[in-house]
């Protein structure tokens, strides 16, 4: 495929399909230069706490959200975001689930170093029920016995469920932004309606960019985990851990 034969463009749309097909490398390739190639091992390798990669997966989902937000907001004649507000949607609550069962594996963590001083790792549990995984990580909160930690993180947490509860007002089925109908085949609210059912895309942001700020903070557990497991490997070697 000569480029002195063609007219390039950017989606080689002057290439028939089999001619593209043939010349086209893959995508896992290090084709490009350092600035245009991404690393899918650059935050999840093997070292890495499966917490820790729950988080920065939900951070993923949570600023390309806002990304999205951002592109409608500043090209607001070709209406795209009419479309695009399933992604963001989409990407809003699939980052708060990833959040969520980080946070609630390292709150596990902390409790059981906190009452029993012994140190083990949680796995990640819980389905994609978000009002249900939001609701555990209070149960666990409420566990603490730091009370002025219990209630900042409780008051912070209500921004959480807030948000959470206005999705659930309009359904809770999760699969709303991914599919028009859900499993069972019938249609999801917007579908049905027989009104428009507006989102403030300005509003949104905020709410997204609060959420992200909030959850990602609750990694503050692990620096008390750090803390805390320093302390009881000082105590075991100095008395003997008896």
């Amino acid at each position: 495929m000569s480029d002195e034969r063609r007219c390039i463009t950017d989606d080689f749309s002057d290439v028939e399909t089999k001619e593209l097909l043939d010349s086209l490398p893959s995508f896992f390739s290090n084709f490009d230069s350092y600035d245009t190639r991404a690393l899918l091992n650059w935050r999840f390798d093997k070292y890495t706490n499966t917490y820790r990669q729950f988080f920065n997966m939900g951070q993923a989902y949570m600023e390309t959200s806002v990304g999205l937000i951002d592109n409608c907001v500043e090209d607001v004649y070709c209406k795209k975001q009419d479309a695009w507000i399933f992604p963001i949607l989409f990407n809003a609550i699939h980052g708060i689930e990833l959040y969520l069962k980080g946070v609630n594996s390292l709150l596990k963590s902390y409790l059981k170093l906190e009452a029993e001083w012994e140190m083990e790792h949680y796995n990640i549990e819980g389905n994609h029920d978000i009002e249900q995984l939001c609701k555990l990580t209070v149960s666990l909160i409420k566990k603490m016995e730091d009370t002025d930690s219990q209630k900042y993180v409780l008051t912070e947490l209500e921004f959480v469920q807030k948000f959470i509860s206005i999705i659930y007002s309009k359904t809770s089925d999760m699969t709303f932004a991914r599919y028009p109908i859900d499993k069972k085949k019938n249609e999801h609210f917007y579908v049905d309606s027989d009104d428009n059912v507006v989102v403030s895309l300005r509003v949104l942001r905020q709410w997204i960019l609060r959420l992200h700020r909030i959850l990602d903070n609750m990694d503050y557990f692990d620096y008390l985990i750090d803390e805390m497991a320093a302390n009881l490997s000082y105590y075991n070697n100095e008395w003997g851990g008896y």
